[in-house]
Parts: C-alpha cells; sequence; structure tokens
C-alpha cells in the first residue's frame, strides 16, 4: 500500500528522527515495528519505514509476543507482525501479551463486568472473573 512522503525502501532500520518528519507522533520500534500516529489515527511501519497497516487504529500498543492490540471504534483486537488481525476486533478492554495472555473482557460495561485473561488464539484461557486484571504473570501467582 504505497503512501506519500515515504522514505524509500532501505534494508537498514530506518532513523526514528526521518519519521517523526513524516507523522504526527512515532514510538520506538517493538519487535521490528513502530507505531506512527497522522492525525487521530495509527499506523504501524516496518524498520524500512514502510507502512505495514493503513492509518485505520484509534488506539494502538507496541509489539508483544508477536502482537500487537489495536482499537477501531470501541473494540479491541489483536494484529500480527504483518498488519494482519488475527484475534477479531470483539473486546471492549485488553492488555499486552505477557507470558503468552492478556487479559481482556467482551462485557459492553467492562468497568462493571469480568475480565479474565484470552490466548493467542483469543479464546478464554483464564475465564472472566475479576473485577479488574493487569498485564499476565506467573511469578504473582505464586
Amino acid at each position: 500500500m504505497p503512501e506519500k512522503n515515504l522514505p524509500p525502501k532501505r534494508s537498514a532500520t530506518v532513523d526514528l528522527k526521518v519519521l517523526e518528519a513524516l507523522f504526527d507522533d512515532v514510538h520506538d520500534f517493538s519487535e521490528g515495528r513502530a507505531r506512527v500516529r497522522r492525525g487521530v489515527n495509527w499506523a504501524y511501519v516496518n524498520e524500512s519505514g514502510d507502512l505495514i497497516t493503513k492509518f485505520i487504529y484509534s488506539d494502538a500498543s507496541d509489539f508483544s509476543e508477536g502482537l500487537a492490540r489495536v482499537k477501531v471504534d470501541a473494540q479491541y483486537g489483536y494484529i500480527d507482525r504483518s498488519g494482519v488481525i488475527v484475534i477479531p476486533l470483539r473486546f471492549t478492554i485488553a492488555g499486552d501479551f505477557k507470558e503468552a495472555l492478556s487479559y481482556a473482557s467482551e462485557d459492553e460495561k467492562y468497568w462493571m463486568g469480568k475480565v479474565g485473561y484470552i490466548n493467542k488464539s483469543g479464546t478464554f484461557a483464564i475465564p472472566p472473573q475479576f473485577d479488574s486484571a493487569k498485564d499476565f504473570s506467573r511469578a504473582s501467582l505464586a
């Protein structure tokens, strides 16, 4: 998907200063991808500075364990490093993957509902039963 004013394709990592001149906000690279904002929407670029998604996300996170949390309208889901949605946009709240799990809720009013932990297939490995949740850590279970 060609985009105007992008640096030419490179084999080396593009300097963040180049990206900062092209976008309204630029975050550091995470797992070979950086999130960039133009206007109110986010997209992702690879280390050559090429866009791998369109500017369609109202919220976006860094990549963690191969996936990034993205939001369209009021729903969160996850994309892989190629920009493909691999966990559908269906969560009202979601976290980043840590130790292969992420907190998530499908409750329309998540602040009144329950939160559980999903695996990388998007299914609940730990069913929604918590009033709140943080990034998963097996160490905190001990």
